[in-house]
């Protein structure tokens, strides 16, 4: 690929001027996930013009742009903020948090009641917080119509966000690196299962398209007897139970005891507790894919095709993308959703991308980000560190 596949953009603060522009990255490591703080790693040669302390600021806002064959052009994929500079033989080694976690540290008021149309509510508190120091982000697109009310106090209106629109009606949340518009939508992403196809087929390897593809079965999470309790409005105590045959058959009656504080009558408690039971009754399955970037290739009859797929053009986080696992131990072939997509770029402008597919079930979303959770909070702490790449 060509050095000019990636760039990064600094400004202010509050993105209201742009300081300069890197055009040849080392980007250890950016991560793209939904309804999640990530991060990003990167590193500027002190030789640079941007490796001063005007650019280099901690707070400096910073988008990562990556080229666009479609619109022939630099488009953002990732916006944050410098939070960390550290200082190595060669270079600035730049730590970076995502934009979202400007709103972790902006707080609702003493007892705010947030009561009404969840967005309309949402999008208050941003503006508010907007008024008092502008943090750059601003109202974007929603299709959730779920009414609200909870009272909060002095509580990160991210943690608010999380809360309503990740916990409370299941939907998805992210910032528009391009317009740094907060959308707040049902599902955030698009169908391209039909044009997308990972293959890792071991019987016929000249028909992958991809470097490495493994499958990881995870069996801890299986529950397939659900014990769902809640209280209504009245504070009475209901309890409904759904269970599935079909999984109990398989790998045995595994009970869950799971509370559920939103519903408010039993029919709403019966259709969470079977939620958690849809979400639960099989082993989850991860799909790690390191995909082959995007190409033309002369086939055997000689015709020039392409192969593989450009990221950003051809899929993103939140797109349902088809997986086909062939091996001799293990088949699959289904729809799997991009649940997290890892770049880095090293100094010879070599590229690697890694994608976490998921069952297209958007539930298991915020399952995967828990249990990955921890293992990020680690990596970047060796990475500020410079544990990682010493």
């Amino acid at each position: 690929m060509p050095q000019t596949t990636y760039r990064i953009d600094i400004y202010n603060k509050d993105f209201s001027s742009q300081i300069t522009t890197i055009v040849f990255p080392i980007i250890r490591a950016v991560t793209i996930r939904l309804n999640d703080v990530t991060s990003a790693l990167f590193e500027v040669p002190k030789t640079s013009p941007a490796a001063n302390e005007t650019s280099l600021q901690e707070m400096n806002k910073i988008k990562i742009l990556r080229w666009s064959r479609d619109q022939e052009d630099h488009v953002p994929i990732w916006v944050g903020a410098i939070e960390s500079i550290k200082e190595r033989d060669a270079t600035w080694q730049i730590g970076c948090i995502h934009l979202l976690d400007v709103l972790d540290q902006r707080y609702t008021g003493s007892d705010e009641n947030v009561s009404g149309v969840a967005p309309t509510e949402l999008y208050s508190l941003l503006s508010t917080a907007n008024s008092n120091d502008d943090t750059g982000i601003v109202q974007g697109a929603t299709d959730i119509t779920d009414s609200v009310n909870f009272t909060y106090n002095r509580k990160s209106i991210l943690d608010v966000i999380d809360e309503i629109i990740a916990d409370e009606v299941e939907g998805e949340y992210e910032i528009d690196p391009d317009t740094l518009e907060l959308n707040l939508m049902t599902t955030v992403g698009e169908d391209q299962s039909d044009e997308v196809v990972f293959i890792r087929n071991d019987d016929n390897p000249t028909a992958a398209n991809i470097s490495d593809m493994t499958i990881q079965t995870e069996g801890a999470e299986i529950y397939n007897y659900i014990i769902g309790q809640g209280k209504t409005g009245a504070g009475t105590p209901m309890t409904e139970i759904v269970s599935d045959a079909t999984s109990i058959a398989a790998y045995g009656r595994r009970e869950k005891v799971v509370t559920f504080d939103t519903a408010r009558n039993n029919t709403e408690l019966q259709s969470l507790a079977q939620a958690y039971l849809d979400a639960h009754k099989d082993p989850l399955i991860d799909t790690d894919i390191t995909p082959e970037p995007a190409r033309t290739i002369t086939n055997i009859a000689g015709q020039e095709v392409e192969k593989g797929y450009n990221f950003w053009d051809d899929y993103s986080v939140g797109d349902l993308v088809s997986v086909k696992y062939i091996t001799d131990f293990k088949e699959i072939e289904r729809t799997e959703r991009v649940v997290e997509v890892k770049i880095s770029v090293d100094a010879a402008a070599t590229e690697t991308i890694q994608l976490k597919t998921t069952a297209e079930d958007q539930v298991l979303i915020a399952e995967i980000a828990a249990r990955t959770a921890a293992q990020e909070l680690e990596e970047r702490i060796q990475n500020l560190e410079n544990e990682t790449y010493s």
